[in-house]
């Protein structure tokens, strides 16, 4: 290959090549945009945007303003997907949603830990020990019924391709955990 060929060749992947590299799998699969988390979605997007507004009055390189505009269109073509007054309700009510979002998150974060750890670490039990009863109760309901269809579901899926989880000395999952009423 010539250098011409080469040098024709990456300007190709030059101009092909995201400047951003979140991709809208990742946005879609791994950015909570739903249920108690969407005001706190929606905020931290405009707080993204309005970062970038003030990034871009100060940056000269081209390559950065390029990668930050590319950025704050996608931001805003999100923005721009939603219904205006459900974007401006959530953010107006968004203390109200933290009463969900919390002993969600906590639920989930526990879950994982567990299954994860072998246990809940300090830090969440701490702040789940914060939530008012009900909230911690359904926490820790979340938190088993997440945990149980994990390994449930990752039981399954080993079972189809003939590898089965690890198991204690009388054959029973080395994580049990107790079902939720």
């Amino acid at each position: 290959m010539t250098t011409e060929n080469n040098i024709s060749a990456l300007q190709k992947l030059f101009e092909v090549c995201p400047y951003p590299t979140l991709s809208q799998f990742e946005r879609d699969n791994f950015q909570s945009d739903q249920g108690p988390a969407y005001p706190r979605h929606i905020i931290d997007t405009v707080n993204k945007v309005r970062k970038i507004d003030s990034d871009l009055t100060l940056i000269t390189s081209p390559f950065e303003v390029a990668c930050l505009t590319r950025e704050k269109e996608q931001l805003v073509e999100f923005l721009n997907s939603q219904d205006a007054n459900e974007l401006i309700t959530a953010v107006e009510n968004w203390e109200i949603s933290e009463r969900d979002y919390w002993p969600n998150y906590l639920g989930k974060k526990s879950a994982i830990e567990i299954l994860a750890l072998g246990k809940t670490s300090v830090e969440t039990m701490t702040m789940m020990a914060k939530l008012p009863e009900d909230l911690y109760i359904k926490a820790t309901q979340i938190c088993v019924r997440l945990a149980n269809t994990i390994v449930n579901v990752t039981q399954q899926a080993e079972e189809e391709i003939g590898v089965y989880a690890d198991t204690d000395e009388n054959g029973a999952p080395s994580v049990t955990l107790k079902k939720v009423k």
